[in-house]
């Protein structure tokens, strides 16, 4: 009983020692992943919820295009605010990502709308995640890159 005890603290210690042993490349590995605009590029769809104060409960559903250059477009966009549904809205995008894969963009739409928003993204582009920063608009949501999810499998059928 007493050799199983021991042989269990020797893996415990052993593991321990490796997990010290690999963190710093680890840690090193996740510094070097480094961001810029050219990490937002493609086809995105994105969806948010919220609340517009003194309006009432907000969703929205849209494309988005990014050149990797800092710009872009929204298409498709589908918007609830208290219940009240728009569609067809379109608008153009400028945006910036920072080295730490945070950044900025500004989307003004086709109704003359102008929306701000902070954005943290994934460093291989295929998803980012977004919050509005603009007064009188709670906001958050998240855009996944088309293509970059495989489908669901299907089930087959029971027999």
């Amino acid at each position: 009983m007493k050799s199983n005890r021991n042989l269990g603290m020797v893996k415990f210690a052993a593991l321990a020692l490796l997990t010290v042993a690999l963190a710093p490349q680890a840690l090193r590995a996740q510094r070097s992943q480094t961001c810029s605009n050219g990490t937002l590029k493609g086809t995105y769809i994105a969806s948010s919820t919220g609340t517009v104060v003194g309006v009432g409960p907000a969703a929205v559903v849209n494309g988005y295009t990014f050149d990797g250059n800092g710009n872009g477009t929204v298409f498709a966009e589908t918007v609830s605010f208290n219940g009240t549904i728009t569609t067809g809205v379109t608008g153009t995008v400028t945006y910036s990502v920072s080295s730490n894969c945070s950044g900025s963009d500004t989307v003004t739409m086709s109704n003359g709308e102008v929306a701000n928003f902070n954005f943290l993204v994934n460093s291989n582009g295929v998803s980012f995640y977004f919050i509005s920063t603009d007064s009188g608009f709670v906001s958050s949501g998240e855009g996944i890159q088309l293509g970059s999810y495989p489908a669901r499998p299907v089930s087959a059928p029971e027999k």
